[in-house]
């Protein structure tokens, strides 16, 4: 999805926060367990299943990077520590996703991996599960991204999951690897409106590549593998699969994210066949949108900002539609989610400020938990 806020991470344009980040969050007394956690899931058929072979929907957040949290030294970002996982705990979650921007990563390897080490530890201990993503925005068969901080070669990638893999081998807090975040042929969509065929069976070939590698150091892990155009279409699945096991298809059923195509069509029809998460998921109500327009100088300053940031027109809803309709068609397939995004700054956002009071959007995920 097109964020504002994402595209300047590296740059460190980022909203400021309306309150001093907070380091004094309560931690739960006791761990927010699940019987016999954590659980070993695999997919079989068209659902995720624990040791036991019960079918299971986990539902939580996108976390801020943990490496720009931790380095970059940011206010709006919040504190790098123990207590904003707690926080997550706290509403009910379930699954972490930990998006990691891939410059960031290379920018120092070691460090890089000790900080999303002590991330990973701190979920576990307060009984949630993990996602790794590798937080990219493109095609890296064509090296064109949407910005800088999404830029990795396939070398890179590679590099990245035989890392991750390799460390995180056999750890059952971390239930999936999130292959690549938003794969889109920027050239065709720019051209044409929309990825095709041949734009998701080159994604898929480099997918089954990056599994292999990941496999040869986890062999038991789940990889996700996500849609094109942003990760918002699957359609293409059921014709054309992930020629591997242990796979689960990834979605981000944004507000008129696929150009208002229905939700059957764009994933529903995979998820009849094969596991879908929806890895993102999110809205903008109107009076958050306003503020942000307000505040943020590169949007209210453009004659157009839809035009200049189409991720405000999309992620916007109105009288509650998207929202409940959105809830109800992933429940009625048992898709679970992780919603977008558990800050004040990284749009959608589910809470206004580092008090952690909910925006509507926060509100109502919070409510689902």
């Amino acid at each position: 999805m097109r964020r504002l806020l994402g595209m300047s991470l590296i740059a460190g344009t980022l909203l400021a926060s309306s309150c001093a980040s907070s380091t004094d969050s309560p931690l739960p007394s006791e761990p927010q367990t699940q019987q016999e956690f954590p659980q070993e899931f695999h997919a079989e058929g068209n659902r995720i299943v624990d040791g036991q072979g019960n079918a299971t929907v986990l539902r939580g957040v996108n976390a801020i990077d943990p490496l720009a949290q931790a380095t970059f030294g940011e206010p709006s970002l919040g504190t790098w520590d123990k207590a904003y996982y707690a926080a997550m705990a706290g509403w009910g979650v379930e699954l972490v996703r930990l998006p990691i921007h891939p410059p960031l990563w290379f920018d120092n390897p070691e460090q890089s991996l000790e900080i999303l080490d002590q991330s990973v530890k701190w979920i576990g201990e307060l009984g949630m599960y993990a996602v790794i993503d590798s937080h990219s925005i493109g095609m890296a068969t064509t090296g064109i991204f949407e910005a800088p901080e999404y830029e990795v070669t396939i070398q890179q990638l590679k590099d990245y999951w035989r890392a991750i893999s390799s460390h995180f081998q056999g750890n059952d807090v971390v239930a999936f690897y999130d292959l690549f975040n938003e794969p889109v042929n920027l050239d065709r969509v720019d051209a044409e409106g929309r990825d095709n065929a041949d734009d998701w069976h080159e994604w898929k070939l480099l997918a089954e590549e990056l599994i292999d590698v990941i496999r040869n150091k986890d062999p038991d892990s789940i990889a996700i593998v996500g849609g094109m155009y942003w990760a918002a279409d699957l359609s293409y699945v059921s014709d054309d699969p992930v020629n591997r096991s242990n796979v689960v298809y990834g979605v981000h059923p944004y507000p008129g994210s696929i150009d208002n195509r229905p939700w059957q069509e764009a994933f529903g029809d995979a998820s009849d066949a094969y596991p879908v998460l929806a890895t993102e998921i999110g809205f903008t109500d109107e009076t958050t949108r306003a503020n942000i327009l307000v505040n943020f100088p590169d949007v209210s300053d453009t004659d157009d900002p839809d035009a200049f940031n189409p991720n405000y027109l999309e992620s916007t809803y109105s009288d509650g539609v998207y929202r409940d309709d959105i809830a109800a068609f992933l429940d009625d397939r048992g898709i679970g989610w992780t919603a977008w995004s558990f800050s004040p700054v990284w749009v959608p956002i589910l809470f206004e400020n580092w008090d952690y009071k909910p925006t509507e959007a926060g509100e109502f995920f919070k409510s689902q938990l």
